[in-house]
This record gives structure tokens, C-alpha cells and sequence, in this order.
């Protein structure tokens, strides 16, 4: 597969420094924006892009603080917003299919209500348009974890992706997840091992990205009416049934699939099926 990357100068949100976002593009036709979740980076949809690629202009950005894409001190879905709609306009993109998963999917959807000009149609994997913090947050304490783990792994005491793993696995009793984070792990040139993500600025921000939306920031009025598609993963519990009359609100124009034996990792558990329901709603 032939793969265009490039590094996009951008303005952070609220200071006048530039970044430099990373992303991945190939294919040729109408364009489709893929935004990965957290922890995650363009390199993880390889083989969901091998098949979308035929028919679709692909672009997979790293998000800030991801992948190959530059570190600070901000993180929030105003920012990641800017970023992609600066990142778009330098590509010349002005009309796109939008898909996102989990953090992704969230940031789709504040797209989709900013923008919704932009979109002709939208795809949101496993997340549903709430905050994750009220009450007792089950994710929030996942995650939360999750980066206090990473955070607090001795890097320079580790001498192996395997030893990594296995003190992982002492804290994070989920082989799923810490294969899923040591893609995050890379060499260093001077030796050693060091993290691709910011942990530090996830770290801090991580309330921000847990919380994402709520009616203090998608007024009631605000209604996305394009063709979209929610997408979830049988055994995950990201939506609710109780979910359901907020998405449907929020969406007039909805198809709603529960793919079987699936977790929150829908695309990567049962990819055959997920691709069969995203190909047929782009071709729609």
C-alpha cells in the first residue's frame, strides 16, 4: 500500500505556537476522516484502510499527543477540533465522510454539531454523546488506572518489550489492553524504551476527555440531520440502553448496529463484520 505522510503546521488553541500534526493518507475518491481513540495512532487501521482504500481518499491523523504527532500541554476536544478542521483546510478537504472511535468518536461528533456543513455522512464506534464522570464513572477509573500504571513504569529499568509487558500485566488484568498500549511503547536512540503518547498531559486532562459532552456545550436545538451510523460492540458497555433517546434526539437521519462477540475494540474483534456495515453505509 502507497502511503502519503506529512507533518501540518497548526495553531494550538489558545496560544499563537505551532504544532506540527502527523497523518497518513492513500486512496483516491471521496474523502473519509478516520479519528483513532485514546492511546491509540493512525498505524492501528492499517487493515481497516487496506479495504476502505479502494473506493475512499483515506486521512488517518495522529491526534495531538498520539502517535508521531507532537506533544503538549493542552488536550481537549476544542483543541483536537481546531486541529482537524486546520489540517483539513491545508489538504483542501471541504466536504468528508467523518469516522471516529471511542475519544474519536466523541471528537467526530463535536464535528459533526460544529460543522455539520462539512459532513455528508458520520460514523461513531462505540461512544455515546454524554459525559463518562457522572456519579461513579466506572471508564473514568479505568483510564484513570490505565495512565498511572504507564506513568509509573520505570522505563529505564526496563530491558525488554517483554518485561514491559509482563509489569503491565501486573496491574492491568487485561492482555487485550496492554498489547494495545505497547504499540505506544518505542526505542529510544539512546537506548532504552520511552512512550509515544504524552502520559503527562493525558494524565492531567483526562477528566476533559472522559467527560466530552453535555448540555452545557451541545444546546438542545443542536441536531445533526445527515446519514449516520452508531456502531456497537455487543459486550461493551460504552452505550447504554438508556443512551438511546439522547442518540436518537441528537440524530435524526440514524442507523444503530450492534455487532455480536464484540467488545469496545469492535473494528479490531470482529473486522470482517464492521467492515461489511461501514461499506455499505458509505456506498449508500
Amino acid at each position: 500500500m502507497a502511503w502519503k505522510t506529512q507533518f501540518k503546521c497548526i495553531s494550538d488553541c489558545s496560544t499563537n505556537k505551532q504544532m506540527k500534526l502527523y497523518y497518513r493518507s492513500t486512496g483516491s475518491g471521496f474523502p473519509l476522516i478516520i479519528l483513532h481513540g485514546l492511546y491509540g495512532a493512525s498505524d492501528n487501521w492499517m487493515t481497516i484502510v487496506k479495504h476502505l482504500s479502494a473506493n475512499n481518499r483515506i486521512i488517518l491523523p495522529d491526534l495531538r499527543n498520539h502517535g508521531e504527532s507532537p506533544h503538549d500541554d493542552e488536550m481537549d476536544f476544542d483543541c483536537m477540533t481546531k486541529d482537524i478542521l486546520e489540517l483539513l483546510a491545508d489538504l483542501k478537504i471541504e466536504k468528508y465522510i467523518l469516522m471516529g472511535h471511542s475519544m474519536g468518536g466523541k471528537l467526530a461528533m463535536k464535528l459533526a454539531f460544529d460543522h455539520p456543513e462539512k459532513i455528508e455522512k458520520l460514523i461513531v464506534i462505540d461512544v455515546a454523546p454524554k459525559s463518562y464522570l457522572k456519579g461513579y464513572s466506572k471508564h473514568f477509573e479505568i483510564h484513570k488506572n490505565i495512565i498511572n500504571v504507564m506513568n509509573s513504569l520505570d522505563l529505564s529499568n526496563i530491558s525488554s518489550r517483554k518485561e514491559a509487558e509482563n509489569k503491565l500485566l501486573e496491574k492491568i488484568n487485561s492482555q487485550r489492553t496492554v498489547s494495545f498500549l505497547l504499540k505506544n511503547l518505542k526505542n529510544k536512540k539512546s537506548g532504552g524504551f520511552e512512550w509515544k503518547i504524552n502520559i503527562k498531559s493525558i494524565h492531567r486532562n483526562l477528566y476533559k476527555l472522559i467527560d466530552g459532552f453535555e448540555e452545557k456545550n451541545i444546546p438542545e436545538d443542536v441536531i445533526f440531520e445527515k446519514p449516520t451510523l452508531f456502531i456497537k460492540g455487543e459486550k461493551s458497555d460504552y452505550i447504554e440502553d438508556n443512551d438511546m433517546p439522547d442518540i436518537e434526539k441528537k440524530f435524526k437521519n440514524l442507523q444503530f448496529v450492534t455487532i455480536e462477540n464484540a467488545s469496545h475494540w469492535v473494528h479490531a474483534e470482529q473486522t470482517s463484520k464492521f467492515l461489511d456495515i461501514v461499506s455499505s453505509f458509505i456506498s449508500l
